[in-house]
């Protein structure tokens, strides 16, 4: 049986091997998420080489314009999350928007808890979202999530602005 201190160490090994490894490259968004996209039956462009996520706009149309757009934060954080392997400044390209992902893990309070981070500088200055989580992916989502509630509650980003 295995403890949850063994995962956690096993957990660090594997994350420190892979950071420490020239060969694997977070920064090429193309590479990572044409396949993941494929795998989950959604089109990319036809010649492969950019993918083109199905951001849920319909979902966001009826929660805007009722000027509730919670549900919509949420599909459109999961989408953008669903797209990319994260770690470090992380740039990512979301419809023409340049935005960058951080997400660092630590330990508090004899637990590892993974901070996220989530802008978009050009279209978004000096909103950043943020988020702590016991999971690396719950706490980037959230970061998502946290950043677009932020921006759309400001009227910076809309539903328009993922329409690619």
């Amino acid at each position: 049986m295995l403890t949850s201190s063994t995962i956690l160490i096993s957990s660090l090994v594997v994350f420190l091997a892979l950071s420490a490894s020239a060969d694997w490259n977070f920064g090429d968004l193309t590479k990572l998420a044409v396949p993941f996209l494929q795998q989950q039956g959604q089109k990319t462009s036809s010649n492969d080489n950019v993918p083109k996520p199905k951001f849920p706009i319909q979902a966001c149309v009826g929660s805007v314009a009722s000027g509730n757009y919670m549900p919509c934060i949420g599909q459109l954080a999961h989408q953008i999350w669903k797209l990319h392997n994260w770690s470090e400044d992380t740039p990512i390209n979301i419809c023409g928007m340049n935005c960058v992902g951080n997400i660092k893990g630590r330990l508090s309070s004899w637990k590892w808890k993974w901070d996220g981070k989530f802008r978009c500088d050009e279209k978004a200055p000096g909103i950043e979202g943020r988020d702590t989580k016991l999971s690396r992916n719950g706490a980037m989502e959230w970061a998502i999530k946290d950043f677009l509630n932020k921006a759309f509650s400001r009227g910076i980003i809309s539903a328009k602005d993922f329409q690619c």
